[in-house]
């Protein structure tokens, strides 16, 4: 699992992550999940989307780009996808969310 802990820290992508993982430790992805899960407590697919929507975050606020183009630069192939996903962990939409935290609006 250090492996895995590794590769997830040392990642700057978003896209694509679990076939890497697969890749690197040879496990199948059900052995890869499972152990992911007792090691750490949640899903590694949960751990995913959760550092997906948190780089999505850091991009509303450290940038002017539009949600949709935070949505497909973090791997999304629509952005109703990013909203629902992010107002799943923040509670309000990316647009309110950027807007509460900067108090700038970009569409």
């Amino acid at each position: 699992m250090q492996l895995v802990l590794s590769i997830l820290g040392e990642s700057k992508s978003e896209r694509y992550l679990l076939p890497d993982l697969i890749a690197a430790t040879g496990l199948s992805e059900r052995r890869l999940c499972a152990l992911f899960k007792r090691e750490t407590g949640t899903s590694l697919r949960q751990y995913l989307k959760r550092r997906r929507i948190e780089k999505g975050a850091d991009l509303l606020l450290a940038t002017t780009l539009i949600v949709k183009q935070v949505a497909f630069d973090l791997g999304y192939s629509a952005q109703a996808n990013f909203d629902r996903d992010f107002r799943g962990f923040f509670g309000v939409s990316p647009t309110e969310y950027r807007k509460r935290h900067t108090g700038r609006f970009v569409k």
